[in-house]
């Protein structure tokens, strides 16, 4: 804990405020992260992750991260999450690799800077039903967006 909370006051003093499993915990008010099933962490200014511990939350299934200055793949290795509020994070590209978001099924990622050619990467997401996109920079969806290129057993990732 001395070590975590050392790191965590150098990182303040660089300006950044970071997401990780004791935030998560303290967010809840909660010991166990088994224990926490949705978090609100909107508006808290947060800019960066460290992912080590989110395996843990095994019960999360919703989290709000909107108005932060996050990347949605931070979010990525939250093992049952299946609604994410991502809204006004300044997001312009979604960077995502294949088995990221495993239960994804609704993703609100309104009011960031988003461009056609910076969703490709949500075709990724096999169980994505609702997809919020309102207010960014898209005038129409990519053609291919549902169905990510393949070539032989590899991804191909076109952005």
């Amino acid at each position: 804990d001395y070590i975590h909370h050392h790191q965590q006051e150098e990182l303040k003093e660089k300006g950044e405020k970071v997401l990780d499993g004791y935030y998560l915990l303290n967010c809840a008010k909660l010991d166990d992260p088994n224990d926490i099933c949705s978090v609100d962490i909107s508006n808290q200014g947060l800019t960066s992750a460290k992912e080590d511990d989110f395996d843990l939350f095994t019960n999360l299934f919703h989290i709000n991260a909107a108005e932060n200055n996050l990347k949605l793949e931070c979010l990525s290795s939250f093992p049952m999450v299946r609604e994410i509020q991502f809204q006004f994070n300044g997001l312009s590209k979604v960077k995502l690799s294949p088995g990221h978001f495993p239960f994804l099924d609704t993703l609100d990622l309104s009011y960031n800077q988003i461009t056609h050619s910076g969703i490709l990467n949500i075709g990724l997401i096999e169980r994505l039903r609702v997809l919020v996109l309102t207010a960014n920079e898209i005038k129409t969806l990519p053609s291919n967006m549902a169905y990510p290129a393949v070539d032989g057993d590899k991804q191909v990732f076109k952005t």
